[in-house]
């Protein structure tokens, strides 16, 4: 039997020896070969949506990976520099009563290691300003309630955090006030990183959509409007974006309240020769500081008092007596923060000790027709005896006889004369010092000879 196949044909051609060539109809192949090549383009197409799906989950989690959430890794102290300390401070500033000043600085200065302490305190931690493990691990809590990232200029987020020590130096850290508010934004845009990423990179806040930022992270800007020291992130993560409601927000039919700018009045202080009182109202309730030193630079400064209120008042201790002191008060709120000018006060001199003069150990001999008294006193003195036969003895008297001299001494001797003989005679002695101070000792007596 021989078989001819025509491809392409829907009729196949068998031809059996001694009979004729009839045409025979192919559907049941062709369904076949069909279905085949269905099968093969259904794979395809299945094959090309896993590979979409592949390609839009790497999408989202190089999306993710970009805005990671940053985290404190090492330890840091007074002098480090740094991104590490930029997060480190961003987190602080979140609270405006622990880290008031808010500067994004990346240098380790003396305000973000009080910041530090108070941090400390408030956790239950030993306040001795250097961020430890225990530190480290409390602040990396924070993260949940103010995670923050950093992302360039174009809004890309990355969680990289550089922790090398750079080698460029900060002109005066933060310094020793407030005056660096100014330095502020450069600060925060030089290169601090050492790997050539400080003029693009910029800390940012992960804050979703109707959500707030944290309160110590806004600054009065200009006019009435408040900007964030640190802004949001241009860019969530997709975890965040997914859990965000659908629904259209409801917008508020009320006018939002108008922030009052915190502004500071009546500074006043009242001193003694080793302490000072410092008062001053604010025109919104706000926290309270004093900043103090012997000169404008301060370098001291009171305890943080977070109470919020409008009267305020902190004391200094530890003055030294006849010094002038430079001081400025601090106060902040959500507001913002309020600072007064430079002033000064001058404690009180120490009193001066005055030793007055005691009159001690008094003694007389007499003759029939004289006498000696003697003694002395504490001090350099005058001298003088009043004496007479009248008792008791009025010193007084302008009868009552004496004797006296003005050098100032501390051992005393008198004599007596024109004295009748077998006679009593009370006397009393007296000095002065320099100042007139006076010591009067009490009435005795002596009995002339024979």
């Amino acid at each position: 039997m021989r078989k001819l196949f025509s491809l392409g044909s829907a009729l196949m051609f068998v031809a059996v020896a001694g009979t004729a060539v009839l045409p025979v109809a192919a559907s049941a192949q062709t369904t076949t070969a069909s279905s085949s090549i269905q099968a093969q383009l259904d794979l395809i197409a299945s094959l090309t949506a896993q590979i979409q799906a592949l390609q839009q989950q790497i999408q989202a989690l190089q999306q993710q990976q970009q805005t990671a959430t940053a985290s404190l890794v090492s330890s840091l102290s007074l002098g480090s520099q740094g991104d590490q300390v930029k997060v480190l401070q961003a987190l602080l500033a979140a609270n405006p009563n622990i880290y008031p000043q808010g500067l994004i600085t990346g240098y380790y200065g003396p305000l973000t290691e009080q910041a530090v302490r108070r941090f400390q305190q408030q956790n239950g931690i030993d306040p001795i300003g250097i961020v430890g493990p225990q530190t480290r691990a409390k602040l990396n809590a924070e993260m949940e309630n103010n995670p923050i990232s950093f992302e360039d200029a174009s809004g890309t987020s990355s969680g990289s955090i550089s922790t090398s020590t750079p080698t460029f130096s900060v002109n005066g850290g933060e310094g020793e006030n407030q005056n660096q508010n100014q330095n502020q934004n450069q600060n925060q845009n030089n290169d601090q990183n050492g790997n050539g990423e400080g003029d693009h990179r910029q800390i940012c806040a992960i804050v979703p959509p109707g959500h707030l930022i944290a309160p110590g992270w806004l600054r009065k800007g200009e006019g009435e409007n408040e900007t964030p020291i640190i802004p949001p992130c241009q860019t969530l993560p997709p975890g965040i974006v997914n859990q965000l409601p659908t629904s259209t927000p409801v917008t508020p039919t009320s006018t939002p309240t108008t922030t009052v700018a915190l502004a500071i009045s009546g500074v006043a202080a009242s001193v003694t020769t080793s302490t000072a009182t410092v008062s001053w109202t604010t025109n919104a309730q706000a926290n309270s500081q004093v900043m103090y030193g012997t000169s404008s630079a301060y370098g001291s400064s009171t305890e943080l008092d977070s109470a919020l209120e409008t009267s305020h008042t902190e004391t200094i201790t530890g003055l030294a007596a006849s010094t002038t002191y430079h001081f400025q008060v601090v106060s902040v709120n959500a507001s913002g923060t309020a600072t007064s000018s430079d002033m000064t006060f001058t404690t009180n001199a120490l009193p001066v000790v005055v030793t007055l003069p005691v009159v001690s150990a008094v003694t007389s001999s007499a003759a029939s027709t004289t006498a000696s008294v003697s003694w002395t006193t504490n001090v350099p003195a005058t001298s003088e005896v009043y004496y007479g036969t009248a008792n008791p003895l009025d010193i007084t008297s302008t009868s009552t006889a004496s004797v006296s001299t003005s050098t100032l001494v501390t051992s005393h001797t008198l004599a007596l004369s024109g004295l009748a003989a077998s006679t009593t005679y009370y006397f009393v002695v007296q000095s002065a010092d320099a100042s007139a101070n006076m010591a009067t000792s009490s009435q005795m007596s002596f009995v002339t000879t024979q």
